[in-house]
């Protein structure tokens, strides 16, 4: 719904460790120690051995897939692409493509577990 801003920088979640996935109806939620990532948007999921999983919306995701690769990774990386898409590269060798492309609805919102304070809502 909202662009990806110029200034859009990922560096403080880099190291954090997933910690939780949950997924309602509507969206699928990634916490990592220190920020939350809510996304509402289609994703891909890139696996270690080189498949890929695509999915549209939360409703249709395998929670035990996401689980069995991204639980207890750290981020180590990101990216964005001209698309756009926001690119989260994990330890474990996983890639997770957050599409940021629907003029419809938010795509993305990433806050800060401390103070709760949305640092990006795409």
């Amino acid at each position: 719904m909202y662009p990806i801003p110029p200034d859009f920088d990922l560096s403080p979640l880099v190291g954090n460790t997933v910690t939780y996935l949950g997924v309602d109806q509507h969206c699928t939620y990634l916490h990592l120690d220190q920020f939350n990532v809510r996304i509402e948007s289609g994703y891909s999921l890139l696996l270690p051995d080189g498949r890929t999983e695509v999915w549209g919306r939360a409703e249709t995701v395998p929670i035990p897939l996401l689980a069995t690769v991204l639980l207890g990774d750290a981020l180590t990386g990101w990216s964005v692409t001209d698309d756009p898409s926001i690119v989260l590269e994990f330890s474990s060798g996983a890639t997770l493509e957050l599409f940021a492309d629907d003029p419809r609805y938010e795509c993305v919102m990433i806050q800060s577990v401390g103070s709760g304070d949305c640092l990006y809502l795409i």
